[in-house]
């Protein structure tokens, strides 16, 4: 169902960035996009379509009624919360993950004397486990991003370890379209530890003035992409100009740690 076999590091500015080539096969693929929903900014409340966007994800009630209702998107959310998805990807960048706590001593300690000890948030610890575990688990979205909507420059809760990316382009782009739609990263001097989202414009402006664009990744089907966090993990989705209809579709898988 899934493959972890061909881990290919990208372009490194600071934080490591990577893509997993044909992580899901064909016809899986095929199945999961399928089943996709089709989705309208009208028909959801205001806290669900924040900047043209529409995120859905567990816990939040439409999650439960739009995604977890469709079988096959409901057996795909239970191969991504089990240990044992968790556990294949921590392997695979356990030593990265590590590297990048450096500046972060307490979550660095957590890391190295726990590391091997885990269990799913959703599971209540009991007081051994409370000593000895750390909760890593897994959180997943489902992003439909419209024409104009953007995500503006960010790095990442302090608790994420890891953020991975399954895209689901339309069939009708061509090779520019791919070139453009990927997460976009930025190498920059400033840090950014809390995780500040660059909300106002004129911060926007000025962070890209003072940045520079290194790699946007190719908006492109069956690979997995991600990053490992760092307060210098700079990330964004530029403003989609597209046609009206248009749709930006991407399930996001992000790894956290408390």
């Amino acid at each position: 169902m899934f493959n972890f076999n061909k881990v290919e590091f990208l372009k490194n500015d600071g934080f490591d960035i990577f893509e997993i080539k044909n992580f899901l096969d064909f016809e899986y693929y095929k199945k999961i996009k399928s089943n996709l929903p089709t989705l309208k900014i009208e028909d959801f409340d205001k806290k669900y379509t924040i900047n043209k966007k529409i995120g859905l994800q567990p816990n939040d009630g439409e999650y439960e009624r739009v995604i977890l209702s469709n079988p096959t998107l409901h057996e795909f959310h239970n191969n991504i919360y089990s240990k044992d998805f968790i556990r294949k990807i921590i392997n695979l960048f356990k030593i990265r993950i590590f590297k990048s706590r450096l500046v972060d001593i307490n979550y660095l300690l957590k890391l190295i004397i726990r590391n091997n000890n885990f269990v799913l948030q959703n599971k209540k610890k009991n007081f051994y486990e409370k000593i000895l575990f750390n909760n890593i688990y897994p959180s997943i979205q489902y992003s439909f991003m419209f024409n104009g909507s953007k995500i503006v420059p960010h790095t990442d809760s302090r608790a994420k370890l890891i953020s991975l990316m399954l895209y689901f382009p339309d069939e009708s782009l061509n090779e520019n379209d791919y070139n453009k739609l990927g997460t976009s990263f930025y190498n920059s001097k400033n840090k950014n530890f809390t995780n500040t989202h660059l909300l106002d414009e004129e911060n926007e402006r000025l962070f890209k003035e003072q940045s520079k664009k290194f790699l946007t990744l190719p908006f492109k089907p069956y690979n997995l992409y991600g990053f490992i966090r760092t307060d210098k993990s700079w990330h964004t989705v530029e403003k989609i100009n597209m046609h009206e209809n248009f749709i930006r579709k991407s399930i996001n898988i992000n790894i956290l740690f408390d």
